[in-house]
């Protein structure tokens, strides 16, 4: 996926504003270590770096991969809100999120998987 912004206030650290965009630490670390990408002005930079007002920053992470091990699992999904980025559903209480011990087919992930 990619983020672009144009910061406007005091300096501050990449990583500071980029957790203030959302990201957690796990995923700064994936930017880091695995192809993804941190840009200000057009120039790779570490999150250390500090960023100053006007600048523009450019987030690029690695592609995401579809998960194998989950099997596709066909059931009615009460869909919330579809577009091409997101697709929010309303989870039942009692269907897990991922596929687990005693629960590999019928969790939301097969589901989703199959729609």
């Amino acid at each position: 996926m990619r983020f672009e912004w144009q910061y406007e206030g005091p300096p501050l650290k990449l990583a500071a504003f980029l957790k203030q965009q959302g990201f957690s630490r796990a995923q700064l670390k994936k930017l880091r270590y695995q192809d993804g990408f941190v840009f200000v002005n057009k120039r790779q930079r570490h999150t250390a770096y500090p960023v100053r007002s006007g600048d523009r920053i450019l987030v690029q992470t690695a592609p995401e991969h579809a998960a194998d091990s989950v099997v596709p699992y066909s059931h009615d999904l009460a869909i919330s809100y579809e577009d091409d980025d997101y697709l929010i559903v309303n989870k039942p209480a009692g269907v897990a999120s991922i596929p687990a011990v005693g629960r590999q087919n019928n969790s939301m992930a097969n589901m989703v998987k199959a729609y």
